[in-house]
Protein backbone atom coordinates (compact mmCIF):
# COMPACT_ATOMS: atom_id res chain seq x y z
CA UNK A 1 0.00 0.00 0.00
CA UNK A 2 1.48 3.88 -1.06
CA UNK A 3 1.57 5.83 1.52
CA UNK A 4 2.27 9.63 0.75
CA UNK A 5 2.88 8.52 -2.81
CA UNK A 6 5.49 5.58 -2.06
CA UNK A 7 5.32 2.09 -1.57
CA UNK A 8 6.43 0.96 1.89
CA UNK A 9 9.61 -0.82 0.01
CA UNK A 10 10.56 2.63 -1.59
CA UNK A 11 10.46 4.57 1.71
CA UNK A 12 12.45 2.02 2.71
CA UNK A 13 15.03 2.36 0.24
CA UNK A 14 14.98 6.53 0.27
CA UNK A 15 15.35 6.26 4.18
CA UNK A 16 18.55 3.78 3.97
CA UNK A 17 20.18 5.88 1.92
CA UNK A 18 19.17 9.64 3.18
CA UNK A 19 20.95 7.87 6.20
CA UNK A 20 24.03 6.71 4.38
CA UNK A 21 24.28 10.25 2.24
CA UNK A 22 23.47 12.18 5.80
CA UNK A 23 25.60 10.02 7.98
CA UNK A 24 29.11 12.14 9.50
CA UNK A 25 31.10 8.40 9.26
CA UNK A 26 30.30 5.67 7.27
CA UNK A 27 27.42 3.54 8.81
CA UNK A 28 27.73 -0.27 10.20
CA UNK A 29 24.84 -2.52 8.76
CA UNK A 30 23.95 -2.95 12.21
CA UNK A 31 23.75 0.93 13.15
CA UNK A 32 21.97 0.81 9.74
CA UNK A 33 19.72 -1.62 10.25
CA UNK A 34 18.22 0.03 13.94
CA UNK A 35 17.96 3.24 12.61
CA UNK A 36 15.73 1.85 10.12
CA UNK A 37 13.69 0.14 12.51
CA UNK A 38 14.18 -3.19 10.56
CA UNK A 39 14.83 -7.22 11.36
CA UNK A 40 18.46 -7.95 10.14
CA UNK A 41 17.00 -10.66 7.81
CA UNK A 42 15.06 -7.58 5.96
CA UNK A 43 17.85 -5.12 6.30
CA UNK A 44 20.46 -7.28 4.36
CA UNK A 45 17.94 -7.89 1.74
CA UNK A 46 17.71 -4.37 1.27
CA UNK A 47 21.78 -3.43 1.60
CA UNK A 48 22.54 -6.15 -0.93
CA UNK A 49 19.88 -5.40 -3.39
CA UNK A 50 21.18 -1.65 -3.53
CA UNK A 51 24.30 -3.11 -3.60
CA UNK A 52 24.20 -4.73 -7.13
CA UNK A 53 22.41 -1.77 -8.41
CA UNK A 54 25.36 -0.05 -7.18
CA UNK A 55 23.23 2.37 -5.03
CA UNK A 56 25.37 1.44 -1.71
CA UNK A 57 28.91 0.19 -1.44
CA UNK A 58 30.20 -2.00 1.74
CA UNK A 59 33.69 -1.02 3.10
CA UNK A 60 35.60 -3.22 4.64
CA UNK A 61 34.09 -3.85 8.34
CA UNK A 62 30.71 -3.75 6.97
CA UNK A 63 30.46 0.32 6.31
CA UNK A 64 28.08 1.83 3.54
CA UNK A 65 28.94 4.69 1.77
CA UNK A 66 26.83 5.86 -1.36
CA UNK A 67 27.59 3.49 -4.45
CA UNK A 68 28.91 4.97 -8.01
CA UNK A 69 25.45 5.09 -9.55
CA UNK A 70 24.12 7.46 -7.20
CA UNK A 71 27.17 9.79 -7.81
CA UNK A 72 26.39 9.46 -11.14
CA UNK A 73 22.56 9.93 -10.57
CA UNK A 74 23.48 13.37 -8.83
CA UNK A 75 26.22 14.97 -11.36
CA UNK A 76 23.89 14.18 -13.84
CA UNK A 77 21.85 17.01 -12.73
CA UNK A 78 24.56 19.30 -12.68
CA UNK A 79 25.25 17.89 -16.74
CA UNK A 80 28.98 16.28 -15.24
CA UNK A 81 26.93 12.10 -15.43
CA UNK A 82 29.07 11.38 -18.81
CA UNK A 83 32.43 12.35 -16.56
CA UNK A 84 31.62 11.40 -13.77
CA UNK A 85 33.91 8.24 -13.89
CA UNK A 86 36.69 10.75 -14.54
CA UNK A 87 36.19 13.32 -11.77
CA UNK A 88 37.35 11.12 -8.46
CA UNK A 89 40.60 10.15 -10.17
CA UNK A 90 41.29 13.48 -11.56
CA UNK A 91 40.74 15.00 -7.48
CA UNK A 92 42.73 12.23 -6.34
CA UNK A 93 45.67 12.91 -8.56
CA UNK A 94 45.79 16.18 -7.57
CA UNK A 95 45.40 15.82 -3.79
CA UNK A 96 47.84 13.41 -4.32
CA UNK A 97 50.89 15.52 -6.00
CA UNK A 98 49.70 18.48 -3.78
CA UNK A 99 49.17 16.75 -0.90
CA UNK A 100 46.30 19.31 0.42
CA UNK A 101 42.70 19.02 -0.10
CA UNK A 102 40.80 18.88 -3.74
CA UNK A 103 37.68 18.80 -4.37
CA UNK A 104 34.61 19.23 -6.81
CA UNK A 105 31.78 21.82 -6.28
CA UNK A 106 28.74 22.86 -8.31
CA UNK A 107 25.93 25.59 -8.28
CA UNK A 108 22.99 24.76 -6.13
CA UNK A 109 20.88 27.68 -5.62
CA UNK A 110 22.73 30.58 -4.18
CA UNK A 111 25.01 28.51 -3.01
CA UNK A 112 28.65 26.78 -3.62
CA UNK A 113 27.87 22.75 -2.81
CA UNK A 114 31.33 20.22 -2.47
CA UNK A 115 30.54 16.75 -4.09
CA UNK A 116 33.71 15.23 -4.11
CA UNK A 117 36.59 15.59 -1.96
CA UNK A 118 40.18 13.74 -1.56
CA UNK A 119 42.61 14.70 1.32
CA UNK A 120 41.41 15.00 5.17
CA UNK A 121 42.52 17.88 6.97
CA UNK A 122 40.54 17.75 10.30
CA UNK A 123 41.06 21.27 10.70
CA UNK A 124 39.29 22.00 7.48
CA UNK A 125 36.62 19.48 7.83
CA UNK A 126 34.19 21.98 8.52
CA UNK A 127 34.54 23.61 5.34
CA UNK A 128 35.98 20.41 2.75
CA UNK A 129 33.24 18.37 3.67
CA UNK A 130 31.00 16.36 0.72
CA UNK A 131 27.69 18.28 1.36
CA UNK A 132 29.26 21.32 2.44
CA UNK A 133 27.33 24.18 1.29
CA UNK A 134 28.46 28.04 1.23
CA UNK A 135 27.35 31.28 -0.18
CA UNK A 136 28.91 32.02 -3.77
CA UNK A 137 29.94 35.48 -2.34
CA UNK A 138 32.22 33.78 0.45
CA UNK A 139 34.54 31.39 -2.10
CA UNK A 140 36.86 31.14 -4.71
CA UNK A 141 34.63 28.65 -6.38
CA UNK A 142 31.46 31.07 -5.85
CA UNK A 143 33.54 33.44 -8.24
CA UNK A 144 33.56 31.02 -11.11
CA UNK A 145 30.43 29.10 -10.94
CA UNK A 146 28.70 32.26 -11.57
CA UNK A 147 30.77 33.33 -14.33
CA UNK A 148 28.19 32.37 -17.01
CA UNK A 149 25.32 34.28 -15.87
CA UNK A 150 24.63 38.29 -16.67
CA UNK A 151 25.41 40.83 -14.45
CA UNK A 152 21.90 40.81 -12.82
CA UNK A 153 21.62 37.00 -12.45
CA UNK A 154 24.68 37.21 -9.98
CA UNK A 155 23.31 40.49 -8.26
CA UNK A 156 20.04 38.91 -7.32
CA UNK A 157 22.16 35.51 -6.56
CA UNK A 158 23.82 37.15 -3.93
CA UNK A 159 20.74 38.97 -2.44
CA UNK A 160 19.79 35.89 -1.29
CA UNK A 161 22.64 35.24 0.87
CA UNK A 162 24.40 36.50 4.11
CA UNK A 163 25.90 40.27 3.97
CA UNK A 164 28.94 39.02 5.67
CA UNK A 165 30.73 35.93 6.43
CA UNK A 166 31.31 33.80 9.77
CA UNK A 167 34.96 35.77 10.01
CA UNK A 168 32.93 38.97 10.36
CA UNK A 169 34.40 42.50 8.66
CA UNK A 170 33.30 44.74 5.76
CA UNK A 171 31.06 42.66 3.51
CA UNK A 172 31.90 42.84 -0.23
CA UNK A 173 29.91 44.82 -2.46
CA UNK A 174 27.43 43.78 -5.53
CA UNK A 175 29.15 45.68 -8.17
CA UNK A 176 32.62 45.11 -6.29
CA UNK A 177 31.55 40.73 -6.34
CA UNK A 178 30.22 41.14 -9.92
CA UNK A 179 33.85 43.26 -10.84
CA UNK A 180 35.64 39.75 -9.23
CA UNK A 181 33.56 37.39 -10.90
CA UNK A 182 34.49 38.74 -14.60
CA UNK A 183 38.86 39.45 -13.81
CA UNK A 184 38.27 35.14 -12.28
CA UNK A 185 36.45 34.39 -15.49
CA UNK A 186 38.95 36.50 -17.45
CA UNK A 187 41.83 34.60 -15.92
CA UNK A 188 40.61 31.12 -15.82
CA UNK A 189 41.19 30.92 -11.73
CA UNK A 190 39.91 32.40 -8.86
CA UNK A 191 42.04 32.70 -5.11
CA UNK A 192 40.21 33.48 -2.07
CA UNK A 193 40.87 33.17 1.66
CA UNK A 194 38.31 30.87 3.57
CA UNK A 195 35.32 32.62 4.49
CA UNK A 196 35.08 30.10 7.90
CA UNK A 197 38.74 29.38 8.49
CA UNK A 198 41.57 32.10 9.36
CA UNK A 199 44.23 30.30 8.16
CA UNK A 200 42.88 28.88 4.69
CA UNK A 201 42.32 29.34 1.37
CA UNK A 202 41.45 27.83 -2.00
CA UNK A 203 42.02 28.16 -5.38
CA UNK A 204 39.26 27.42 -7.95
CA UNK A 205 39.59 26.35 -11.40
CA UNK A 206 36.54 25.90 -13.65
CA UNK A 207 34.93 23.32 -15.62
CA UNK A 208 33.39 24.72 -18.68
CA UNK A 209 30.65 22.79 -20.64
CA UNK A 210 30.51 23.16 -24.39
CA UNK A 211 28.07 25.96 -24.15
CA UNK A 212 30.63 27.95 -22.20
CA UNK A 213 29.39 27.92 -19.01
CA UNK A 214 30.81 26.69 -15.79
CA UNK A 215 29.40 23.20 -14.85
CA UNK A 216 31.85 23.00 -11.68
CA UNK A 217 35.22 23.95 -10.28
CA UNK A 218 38.79 22.08 -8.99
CA UNK A 219 39.46 23.71 -6.07
CA UNK A 220 42.67 23.29 -3.89
CA UNK A 221 42.21 23.72 -0.11
CA UNK A 222 44.74 24.66 1.65
CA UNK A 223 47.23 26.87 4.61
CA UNK A 224 47.38 30.21 3.79
CA UNK A 225 50.80 30.34 4.64
CA UNK A 226 51.92 27.38 1.39
CA UNK A 227 49.70 29.05 -0.87
CA UNK A 228 51.79 32.65 -0.84
CA UNK A 229 54.80 30.72 -1.17
CA UNK A 230 53.70 28.33 -4.34
CA UNK A 231 51.21 30.11 -5.71
CA UNK A 232 52.22 29.47 -9.26
CA UNK A 233 52.94 26.05 -9.10
CA UNK A 234 49.72 24.88 -7.41
CA UNK A 235 47.45 27.14 -9.49
CA UNK A 236 49.11 25.32 -12.75
CA UNK A 237 48.18 22.18 -11.52
CA UNK A 238 44.63 23.06 -10.31
CA UNK A 239 44.14 24.83 -13.85
CA UNK A 240 45.50 21.53 -15.50
CA UNK A 241 43.14 19.48 -14.03
CA UNK A 242 40.31 21.25 -14.55
CA UNK A 243 40.97 21.79 -18.30
CA UNK A 244 41.47 18.28 -18.49
CA UNK A 245 37.75 17.30 -17.23
CA UNK A 246 36.70 20.44 -19.67
CA UNK A 247 37.92 18.93 -22.40
CA UNK A 248 36.24 15.48 -21.32
CA UNK A 249 33.01 17.33 -20.80
CA UNK A 250 33.00 19.11 -23.89
CA UNK A 251 34.15 15.57 -25.86
CA UNK A 252 30.65 14.15 -24.75
CA UNK A 253 28.63 16.66 -26.28
CA UNK A 254 30.14 15.99 -29.80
Amino acid sequence: MAVNGLSKSARRITQALDLVAQARTSPSSRLLFDQLGIPRSSGYDLVSSLGRRQYLQNRTGSQWVLGDEIHVLALSRYGLGGIAERIAPALEALQEGTQEVALLAVLAGSMSLVTHTFGSLRAMRMVTDVGTRQPVGWTAAGRLLVSHLPDRSVHQLLAMEPRSSPRGGTSMTSEAFVREVREARSRGYAIAQDPVLDEASSIAAPLIDSQGRCAATINLVLPTGRLKNSQDSLMSLVCAAAAKLSRALTEIAT
